[in-house]
């Protein structure tokens, strides 16, 4: 499973958005995206996948499973 964790600080939790360099940082560790855009800065991870919180430490940490190839 992928797993990448940034802070929320940067963040609007009603509206979650990639910055460019969080989204390098995701595909270089092997997350899927159905948009990589980095002209329009639109960043669409492949479903599915988990969006956690974690308001103690205020962090959020999105989660893929690695893809199945047959």
């Amino acid at each position: 499973m992928h797993s990448f964790t940034t802070d929320l600080k940067d963040h609007d939790t009603a509206k979650f958005r990639l910055t460019e360099q969080e989204a390098w940082e995701m595909q270089r560790v092997g997350f899927r995206f159905s948009i990589f855009n980095p002209l329009d800065q639109d960043y669409r991870i492949s479903i599915p996948f988990r969006l956690l919180h974690n308001l103690d430490r205020g962090t959020v940490t999105l989660q893929q499973e690695e893809a199945w190839m047959e």
